[in-house]
């Protein structure tokens, strides 16, 4: 993928604050730790969360809730704010303002409310502990952080700092930010293991769609015909828990909101030639295919439809199936 205009630093680490700042504030492009988009930790609510993850056998958790869509949005910021110019080490903070933040975010200059929902954003992205490999009854379970520290032109958030002096948490202030992303993230995306996503696609989806749209990113896709790479997933628990579909009591009820959820991704990303929940033997599967060879599959999609309309038939379903 094409790099957008890179960013500068805003202040100290690596470079002081220039006109670059004013380009990177306005950059639509974030990354996150492949792992952490396809587990089931951003579907919002108020507790947390502990059950099977979609690919793989174990057992993931999350304390001390469940965060959300924009909460993935804004950690997708920092881990790209991290990641360039290219850090000399593992420690080296992710460098903002809010401002900036705010636009990526929002897409526009963000008000007092937005601004007070972002330093929430962070704050519940500096408490968040998670564990793959959860054991209940295991004596000790390795938590691990996203976020370590905090600094603020007004404030410092670091455990630490917490547990020697005995501090409660208040409100987090400040509008120039570093962030320290935890060791194990930050060698993870360093190595190469994150995924892009699109801010301003994310933007305009909201709710099952947003998240649906953040996995499917972080999926392999299989060259299949006329242009096109598809993938599945088998819709059971897991997959209904990572993709935030889990709060519906019945499965079809979460289907029927999964379906609507990739309507409208087919509506707003242009890559995607369709998104469906079909029955398959043992159970449904939701089916994405994407565009490949745009040219080819232009071609293709106007000849079938031009025989759908004389035969009356639908012409994505023709085209997919052909």
């Amino acid at each position: 993928m094409a790099r957008p205009n890179p960013p500068g630093r805003l202040s100290g680490v690596r470079s002081a604050r220039n006109d670059a700042d004013a380009v990177a504030d306005q950059r639509d492009q974030g990354r996150v730790e492949t792992s952490l988009v396809r587990a089931p930790f951003w579907s919002g609510g108020r507790d947390g969360f502990t059950g099977r993850c979609l690919l793989g056998t174990e057992e993931v958790a999350i304390r001390p809730r469940r965060l959300a869509t924009r909460d993935l949005a804004v950690f997708a910021y920092l881990t790209d704010r991290y990641l360039w110019p290219p850090p000399q080490s593992d420690a080296e903070p992710a460098q903002f303002t809010l401002y900036g933040l705010g636009q990526a975010i929002y897409g526009r200059e963000p008000a007092g409310d937005d601004r007070r929902a972002l330093r929430h954003s962070l704050e519940r992205l500096w408490r968040a502990e998670i564990v793959f490999g959860y054991q209940q009854d295991a004596p000790a379970t390795s938590w691990r952080r996203l976020i370590v520290q905090i600094d603020s032109e007004m404030d410092r958030l670091a455990k630490e700092d917490f547990l020697a002096e005995g501090r409660q948490l208040g409100r987090l202030r400040g509008s120039t930010f570093a962030v320290t992303l935890a060791p194990w993230v930050a060698q993870a995306v360093r190595a190469g293991h994150f995924t892009w996503l699109n801010l301003q696609t994310l933007r305009q989806l909201g709710g099952i769609a947003a998240r649906l749209w953040v996995y499917l990113e972080a999926e392999t896709y299989r060259s299949t015909a006329h242009g096109l790479a598809s993938t599945w997933i088998g819709l059971g628990r897991p997959a209904l828990a990572t993709l935030g579909a889990d709060r519906y009591h019945r499965p079809r009820d979460a289907r029927r909101a999964l379906a609507r959820a990739a309507a409208r991704i087919v509506k707003v990303d242009a890559r995607y030639a369709s998104i469906t929940v079909e029955p398959r033997p043992g159970g449904w599967a939701l089916v994405a295919s994407r565009v490949l060879d745009r040219e080819r599959w232009e071609a293709r999609r106007e000849i079938v439809g031009s025989l759908a309309t004389a035969s009356g038939r639908d012409s994505l379903d023709e085209l997919r199936d052909s």
